[in-house]
C-alpha cells in the first residue's frame, strides 16, 4: 500500500530505477513510463508495480500487509516488520522513538548482483534567489559551508552522508553511517516538475493497484496522463 508505508513513492521509484524504467524522453519533454516491452509483452513499470502490490495482496504467497497495518516505520520500531526501508535520518528518528531498539542497517537489496548497483538519493540543494540584494554574499556563505572543514563538521551534526566525496571516504569507515556513505555513488533521482504532486501521483499509482484492483497498465495509463499534465505545467527544461 502507500498510506501506511514511509516513503512509499520513494521505494516505487527505486525498484524501477533498478528495472531499468524511463521516467521520460532524453529531453524530459514527455513522460515515458509506460514505453518498453520484454518478451512477454510488458513494461519495466507494470511488472515492477505489480512486484510492490503483490505483498498487499491477499492471495499471494508473500502477502504480508495491508491498509489496516500501522504506519511502516511505527510497525519497524514495535517489532512487527523485520525490516524497513529508509534513508539515514531515519536512524535518528528511531532513536527518539524508542531508544533502546537494536537493529543493523544494511545496503538495498539490488534486482541483480550481475548489474551495477542502484540506489535512491534524497537531498536538498541551497540556491539563492535572483532578486535578492545580497547574492554574493549568499554564494559565499554557500561556498563556504560546503567547504572541506565546514562538511565535515555538519555531516557529522547531522548524521548524514556528505555530499563531497573527500569526506565520503571518510565516513565509509563508519560503522553505521558508512552503508549510506559507500552507496552515496549509484544512488540516483528522478527529476519532479512537483515533488509534492508527484509524489501524490506514485501513492495513488500505488494504491489503484494494490487497494482498488486495477490493472497495472491501466493504473499506469492514468499516472502518466496526470504526470504529463504536471509536465507540461511545471517543464523541467525551458521552453
Amino acid at each position: 500500500t502507500a498510506r501506511n508505508v514511509n516513503r512509499a513513492s520513494d521505494i516505487l521509484e527505486l525498484l524501477m530505477l533498478q528495472s531499468g524504467v524511463k521516467f521520460y524522453d532524453p529531453n524530459f519533454t514527455s513522460v515515458t513510463l509506460t514505453q518498453g516491452t520484454d518478451q512477454n509483452n510488458e513494461t519495466p513499470a507494470a511488472r515492477t508495480l505489480k512486484f510492490y502490490a503483490q505483498f498487499s495482496d491477499p492471495t499471494s504467497k508473500v502477502y504480508t500487509w495491508n491498509s489496516k497495518m500501522p504506519a511502516a516505520y511505527d510497525a519497524f520500531s514495535e517489532g512487527q516488520a523485520a525490516f524497513t526501508v529508509g534513508y539515514s535520518g531515519l536512524m535518528s528518528a528511531l532513536a527518539a522513538k524508542q531508544p533502546f531498539l537494536k537493529y543493523g542497517v544494511a545496503g538495498l537489496p539490488q534486482v541483480s548482483m550481475d548489474q551495477a548497483k542502484v540506489n535512491k538519493a534524497s537531498y536538498w540543494a541551497e540556491t539563492v534567489w535572483n532578486g535578492s540584494k545580497n547574492q554574493r554574499l549568499a554564494w559565499d556563505f554557500i561556498l563556504f559551508a560546503h567547504a572541506y572543514e565546514q562538511n565535515k563538521k555538519y555531516v557529522k551534526a547531522a548524521n548524514s552522508p556528505s555530499s563531497r566525496r573527500d569526506v565520503l571516504i571518510e565516513q565509509q569507515k563508519d560503522p553505521v553511517l558508512g552503508v549510506f556513505a559507500d552507496n552515496v555513488l549509484s544512488a540516483k533521482s528522478v527529476p519532479k516538475p512537483d515533488p509534492v504532486q508527484f509524489e501524490a501521483i506514485f501513492n495513488d499509482l500505488i494504491e489503484d493497484v494494490a487497494l482498488a484492483g486495477l490493472s497495472a497498465n491501466t493504473a499506469l495509463n492514468r499516472a502518466q496522463s496526470r504526470l504529463t499534465t504536471l509536465l507540461n505545467r511545471y517543464p523541467l527544461r525551458p521552453k
